[in-house]
C-alpha cells in the first residue's frame, strides 16, 4: 500500500477477544494487517483483558461491555463507532456480528465482508443461520477458511465473490515455546497424555470421546486425558466423566493461553479431536506444529488438510474404532505420521496469507464501488442515542 495514499479503514466486529479459533485468528491477523498499512478498528463485547494482543492504539479499540448477547447497547454501540470512524469496509467474524453487520451495512451502504469459519452442518438449520444466510445477500464478498465453507455459500449465492483464505499458523512462536514442566502440571514421567483443545459444545463430540476413552483409561492408570477449553457443555461433560468412573484421570484445564496450550501439546502423546464438523481447525494445526500425533474425526474439513499418512482418522460414532486407534497409537512409533503432518503446514505461511487478506479487502471495496456502495450516513446526533448507553 502506498504510504502517501489514504489508509483503508476496516471495522472488525467480533463478540469476544477470548475463546476459540476466530478469536485467536483476529489476534494474529490484526498486527499483520496493520503492517500492511490498513487502519484497523476492532469492536468487541467481551475479553477486554486481551486488548493488548491486538497491538492497536486505544482509539482503534471499541469495547462495548454488555450483560448478554441481546443487549440493545450492541447495536447502538456499533452505530456510534460507524459514525465516528466512517469505515471503508466492515468485516464480521462470528454469526452474531454477521447479522448486525448485515443490517447496518445495508442501511449505511458500506461494503461488508463476512467470514465463514465452519462448514454446513445440522446447526445451520437454526433460524439464526437462516437469517444470516438471507442477510448475506448484501455482502460484497465472503471469506471462507475451508473448502466446505466455500461450498456452503456457493450453493446459496453461486455468483457472489467467495474466496478461501486459510487461517494463519504462528509457527515461529510455536517453535520457540518450551515444553511444559510435568511436575508443575501435576504429572510424572510415567504419565501418557491424551489432549483435547477447543470449545466444550455438542458439535465437538466430546461426550463420545470421553465415553470411548473410559475403557482405555481404566486399563492404564498412568494414562491422563487433558481437556482445554470452556463452553456450555462443561457440566454435562463433567457428569459423563464422573459416571464413567474416570474422574481421577481426566483434568478440565479451562481456557489456557496459546503459549500454555502449545507447551502442553509438546509433552502430550496424542491429540484427539473428534468434532462433527469444522471449518479449518486451528487447534489441530497447532498440535501438528508441536509434533503431536493426530487422532481426528473422519470429516471433510480434516481430510482437506491431512491424509492417511499424516493423521489417524476414525468415524464420529464408532467407539470400537476409537479405542483400537488410541491403543495402537499409544504403543506405536508415530514419527513418520508426525513428520508428514508437519510438512503440510508449510502452506499456512503468515506472509502469504496476509497478502491474500490485502488483495481480498481491496477487491471487496472495488466491488462495493461497482455496486454503488459508499458511506451514506443519515444525520443523527450522537447525543440522541447516548442516553441508551
Amino acid at each position: 500500500m502506498d504510504n502517501n495514499s489514504k489508509k483503508i479503514k476496516v471495522l472488525h466486529l467480533i463478540p469476544s477477544l477470548t475463546g476459540g479459533g476466530a478469536e485467536r485468528q483476529i489476534q494474529m491477523v490484526i498486527p499483520l494487517l496493520d503492517q500492511q498499512g490498513f487502519e484497523n478498528h476492532v469492536l468487541y463485547l467481551y475479553g477486554d483483558e486481551c486488548r493488548n494482543t491486538l497491538g492497536l492504539p486505544a482509539q482503534q479499540l471499541h469495547f462495548i461491555p454488555v450483560s448478554n448477547n441481546y443487549s440493545p447497547r450492541i447495536l447502538i454501540g456499533i452505530i456510534r463507532v460507524i459514525h465516528k470512524i466512517q469505515p471503508d469496509l466492515i468485516h464480521s467474524w462470528i454469526r452474531q456480528m454477521d447479522i448486525l453487520a448485515g443490517l447496518l451495512s445495508t442501511f449505511y451502504h458500506i461494503p461488508w465482508v463476512l467470514r465463514e469459519p465452519s462448514c454446513a452442518s445440522d446447526r445451520y438449520k437454526h433460524w439464526k443461520y437462516w437469517l444470516r444466510a438471507r442477510l448475506a445477500a448484501k455482502t460484497t464478498a465472503i471469506m471462507a477458511n475451508s473448502l466446505g465453507g466455500r461450498n456452503y455459500w456457493h450453493s446459496i449465492y453461486p455468483d457472489k465473490e467467495i474466496q478461501i483464505i486459510p487461517n494463519i499458523l504462528d509457527k515461529d512462536a510455536i517453535l520457540k515455546t518450551p515444553p511444559a514442566d510435568r511436575m508443575e502440571s501435576g504429572l510424572n514421567e510415567k504419565n501418557k497424555i491424551i489432549l483435547y483443545a477447543g470449545r466444550l459444545d455438542k458439535g465437538k463430540n466430546l461426550k463420545f470421546l470421553i465415553e470411548s476413552l473410559g475403557a482405555v483409561l481404566k486399563d492404564d492408570p498412568s494414562l491422563i486425558f487433558l481437556i482445554c477449553g470452556q463452553g456450555s457443555e462443561f457440566q454435562a461433560l463433567n457428569n459423563t466423566v464422573e459416571a464413567a468412573g474416570i474422574a481421577a484421570q481426566v483434568q478440565f484445564c479451562g481456557t489456557v493461553s496459546r503459549e500454555k496450550l502449545w507447551s502442553m501439546m509438546k509433552i502430550a502423546d496424542i491429540f484427539a479431536f473428534l468434532s462433527l464438523s469444522e471449518g479449518q481447525p486451528n487447534a489441530v494445526l497447532e498440535a501438528a506444529a508441536c509434533g503431536l500425533p493426530l487422532l481426528l474425526s473422519d470429516i471433510p474439513a480434516h481430510r482437506d488438510i491431512f491424509d492417511e499418512t499424516s493423521a489417524k482418522f476414525v468415524p464420529t460414532d464408532n467407539m470400537d474404532a476409537v479405542i483400537k486407534s488410541i491403543t495402537g497409537m499409544l504403543h506405536s512409533d508415530n514419527s513418520i505420521q508426525v513428520a508428514n503432518a508437519h510438512r503440510i503446514l508449510d502452506s499456512f505461511d503468515s506472509n502469504q496469507i496476509i497478502m491474500k487478506y490485502r488483495i481480498f479487502y481491496n477487491k471487496a471495496i472495488q466491488l462495493g464501488r461497482k455496486f454503488g456502495y459508499c458511506i451514506v450516513l443519515p444525520v443523527i446526533q450522537l447525543s440522541e442515542i447516548s442516553d441508551f448507553l
